[in-house]
């Protein structure tokens, strides 16, 4: 798969207003989410060829090939890069029905991957 880059947000940051303000969101992007994205690269380097080439949901699913001493990091990283690529995809119309935050985004995993998590 290559190295990954930070998503680009699919809305403005200021689109969540009044339930998230638009700092929070630029610095979740911006800082936080690239902290993972940087890290899971990292991480990545240190994978074989083979396993690099994968998506890392397909990495995260059979974490059990990643090696021991990288398989935290890929963990970590990984899953917090993907957890966060679901939350900036889910809708804003979410937030009139006050549907929480959570069930955003796992109904949006769900109706992504066919894959209810567990």
């Amino acid at each position: 798969m290559g190295k990954y880059s930070l998503p680009e947000m699919p809305y403005s940051y200021d689109a969540l207003e009044p339930h998230i303000d638009a700092r929070t969101m630029e610095i979740h992007h911006t800082k936080h989410h690239q902290k993972y994205t940087d890290g899971m690269n990292g991480a990545l380097e240190k994978l074989s060829p083979e396993l690099q080439s994968k998506d890392i949901v397909d990495i995260l699913s059979n974490i059990n090939d990643v090696p021991d001493d990288v398989r935290g990091a890929i963990n970590f990283n990984g899953g917090g890069y993907d957890n966060h690529k679901l939350f900036w995809m889910f809708p804003t119309h979410f937030f009139p029905k006050r549907i929480s935050c959570f069930t955003a985004i796992v109904h949006t995993h769900i109706k992504n991957t066919n894959v209810i998590p567990v």
